[in-house]
């Protein structure tokens, strides 16, 4: 509890600066929620990993800050697209970011994390790792709902999540936070 209130306030005072002088960014509502199922996406298979509840916003000019910390591992990897929904999940939309080149040529150049692992150990097994994203979206509506795919970079990549590609024995924990910020 303490430690997400720490992260929190460090937040909150991170999108004050960021905005201005007199300008918001106050957190209003934080939902977090912790990953444990282990996925294996393979070939050219887009799996959702997480969708979140429905935030329903104080004000259509708000914003929400979603934060993303992944264990991920993979054979030469693949990506992790961020979408939303304003019809609480009968439509998404992906968020574009910026095109990965190969590394998200499934996703079509809307990923939010790419994870490239381009080495194996002495024994050939693959390596996991822990990675995070950041991300302030504009809903421009009340009422917000966002969910993650994850696809390996092409039809001979994978992506794991949560586990590693050898064993489903060896697990990780994933966390996403949902914070509503006020413009």
């Amino acid at each position: 509890q303490s430690n997400d209130r720490n992260i929190i306030m460090a937040i909150t005072k991170l999108i004050a600066d960021s905005l201005g002088a007199g300008v918001g960014g106050k957190v209003l509502q934080v939902k977090h929620d912790l990953i444990t199922t282990r996925f294996y996406v393979t070939g050219t298979t887009i799996t959702t990993i997480w969708t979140g509840d429905t935030l329903t916003l104080a004000n259509s000019s708000n914003k929400v800050l979603i934060n993303g910390d992944f264990s991920v591992g993979g054979l030469d990897g693949g990506t992790i697209a961020l979408e939303f929904s304003v019809d609480n999940g009968s439509n998404y939309t992906a968020i574009s970011t910026a095109d990965m080149g190969s590394t998200d040529g499934l996703q079509n150049g809307v990923a939010i994390l790419g994870f490239h692992m381009n080495y194996e150990t002495n024994n050939g097994i693959k390596g996991t790792t822990q990675t995070s994203f950041n991300y302030l979206h504009s809903p421009g509506n009340t009422s917000a709902k966002y969910r993650l795919r994850a696809a390996g970079s092409n039809s001979a990549r994978e992506i794991t999540i949560n586990r590693r590609v050898d064993s489903n024995d060896y697990g990780g924990l994933s966390n996403v936070y949902q914070m509503e910020v006020s413009v």
